[in-house]
């Protein structure tokens, strides 16, 4: 089970967690952002077209792996430094 609060950005207030949260969620269900995860870290993973599939993901938490690197990868590409002093200035 993955950790939420150890991935997030260290300098984030306990009242920003539903945005951050929120934005991961959006993240993660935009393809251009995935692919841009994609370009930038070679990780392939998709999720699996059969049972057999899961089966083998689950066993060796291939999900699990793709979640944390992609969180912790938009953590600097779409979520930012908090006090960014050009919040236009984002990757994404």
């Amino acid at each position: 089970m993955i950790d939420w609060h150890a991935l997030r950005p260290d300098d984030l207030p306990e009242y920003l967690i539903p945005a951050w949260l929120g934005c991961m969620r959006y993240a993660i269900s935009e393809p251009e952002i995935v692919a841009a995860f994609r370009e930038d870290t070679g990780n392939q993973w998709k999720p699996p077209a059969n049972t057999l599939e899961a089966l083998v993901d689950s066993q060796l938490n291939r999900q699990e792996e793709f979640l944390v690197k992609f969180i912790t990868w938009a953590n600097t590409n779409v979520w930012g430094p908090l006090h960014d002093t050009d919040p236009m200035n984002k990757k994404i």
